[in-house]
């Protein structure tokens, strides 16, 4: 197999900047709009106090939450093929790690998937706390068609994150002085900060995901059995937040 030139720890920097920015401008983009939309739908001129108010509470809209995951998902997915593309001598296939990867393994990590799952479920029952964060089940009911709120978070969220953070970002760091193990634990960091609307234990659970992923990223260099288990993660969340 090839083996793909990768960033160095710059390049990978500023790429991740400016992806990063890109993302956070579609999500604004996405709220104002839909600011914008509610506050002049009216016949009156809304109050500051009214205003506010509906800033508060668009991040928790199950729309606003799908057209932007799935808006910023797509945009920074092909933000970090070009990257890739203008990197010399790298292919996007090798540089991700979208390798064939036989069925023994995929079900031994799905196995293994399994088990630390029934642990999570276990923990957070055991310190009381919900299986569903709140804002997620306010989120749910929210939008309209349902559909598409599925399809941003348990396909498109999963491809991009898992694309952009043991992905892109891993290859980079894993082949810098940080290692392998300072890839997992970098890109698990990052990855459970940008989940700012959660409680600190689910991100502490999200954390403990995202070491999981990279360490199977490492393992099997492969970066299809980590999107899978992602997507598999998202798919059950949604489904108790479906039927709470």
């Amino acid at each position: 197999m090839k083996k793909a030139e990768s960033y160095g720890l710059l390049g990978t920097g500023l790429w991740f900047l400016l992806i990063a920015c890109v993302f956070i401008f579609i999500q604004s983009l996405v709220i104002g709009f839909y600011a914008g939309a509610t506050i002049y739908a009216g016949a009156e001129t809304p109050t500051p106090e009214q205003i506010e108010a509906i800033m508060l509470e668009l991040p928790l809209n199950g729309n606003v939450v799908a057209w932007a995951t799935i808006l910023s998902g797509f945009v920074c997915t092909l933000l970090v093929f070009l990257a890739i593309k203008l990197k010399k001598a790298s292919s996007i296939s090798v540089y991700l790690g979208f390798i064939k990867t036989d069925q023994s393994t995929y079900l031994r990590w799905i196995i293994v998937f399994a088990a630390v799952l029934l642990a999570s479920e276990g923990l957070t029952f055991l310190v009381g706390k919900d299986s569903v964060p709140s804002d997620m089940i306010i989120i749910y009911q929210s939008a309209s068609p349902i559909w598409f709120l599925w399809f941003a978070i348990v396909l498109v969220a999963p491809i991009f994150e898992e694309i952009l953070f043991r992905g892109f970002l891993f290859k980079s760091l894993s082949n810098s002085v940080f290692g392998w193990v300072g890839a997992i634990v970098i890109t698990a960091a990052i990855w459970a900060s940008i989940h700012v609307q959660y409680e600190v234990y689910y991100i502490g659970i999200i954390f403990v995901w995202g070491l999981i992923f990279g360490y199977i990223r490492h393992k099997t260099a492969s970066l299809t059995i980590p999107i899978t288990l992602h997507i598999l993660t998202n798919l059950i969340s949604m489904l108790q937040t479906h039927y709470i």
